[in-house]
């Protein structure tokens, strides 16, 4: 409705955070934003960037560097947050944005109601229900609470599959600094993620598929992660047992793909 189209780059093979490398090469006197998800809770690097002089864009939907004292803070120009049931914070729908300038705040709250603006089809009435506003506050009161679970139960799965990992059986989330641990994102070597997580569900473990086929073609890093990854259960009330009913069957499944 603004005229705008959307222009993909590929990702880090480290984060699966968006590359600098490749924005840099796809940014050009046209490029009015640039956005930079948090894949996985895992920051993307916002002060690199920013250095390449465009308008950015973080969500941080998946958390990251940016939850501080149950708030949200970005360092980017904007910073956008979904609310939907699948985020880090679920509350059905809805969603916040963040702005440094005071004068785009106030056109944005003046585009979040229709009542009393002129018509236009570009506004819309979709504003969040209050039961999920109250949804959202709760778990914002008790997020930092929510963050230390998650990194409990990160940390657990590092040390139950260390061992498969150092054989490269298994490969890992690699180490990010101020990560937010919104999923737990694994892959097999040779296993399509496809399969794997038939295999653990099989197994009655909820695995996922965490990324989207969007992109397509020419872009290695992405297609490769989509290949590959899968996402293990990973949450605030995840318990000793079950998580070592999900090691376990991971660990049938590694055996199984190397007995065929």
């Amino acid at each position: 409705s603004v005229g705008a189209s959307v222009k993909a780059v590929d990702v880090c093979p480290t984060d699966w955070n968006v590359s600098i490398a490749a924005a840099r090469a796809t940014v050009s006197h046209r490029t009015r934003a640039i956005v930079a998800v948090n894949s996985f809770g895992a920051p993307a690097d916002v002060n690199g960037l920013r250095g390449l002089r465009v308008p950015l864009i973080e969500d941080f939907s998946h958390g990251g560097s940016v939850v501080d004292n149950a708030r949200f803070r970005s360092e980017a120009d904007t910073g956008v947050v979904s609310f939907y049931a699948s985020k880090l914070i679920g509350a059905g729908e809805g969603g916040a944005v963040l702005l440094r300038d005071g004068a785009a705040a106030n056109r944005l709250r003046a585009w979040r109601d229709y009542a009393d603006q002129g018509p236009d089809g570009r506004r819309l009435n979709e504003k969040m229900t209050d039961i999920e506003a109250a949804l959202a506050l709760c778990q914002l009161d008790r997020l930092q609470k929510m963050l230390r679970a998650r990194s409990d139960r990160a940390d657990a799965y590092q040390r139950a599959l260390r061992p498969l990992a150092q054989m490269r059986r298994v490969l890992l989330p690699a180490a990010v600094a101020e990560r937010a641990w919104y999923r737990y994102v694994i892959a097999v070597p040779g296993v399509p993620a496809t399969r794997l997580v038939a295999a653990l569900r099989r197994r009655g473990v909820g695995a996922a598929l965490p990324v989207d086929p969007w992109v397509g073609p020419g872009f290695p890093v992405a297609d490769a992660a989509f290949d590959s990854l899968v996402s293990i259960p990973l949450y605030p009330t995840l318990s000793d047992d079950e998580q070592a009913t999900v090691c376990a069957a991971l660990k049938s499944v590694i055996e199984e793909v190397r007995l065929d």
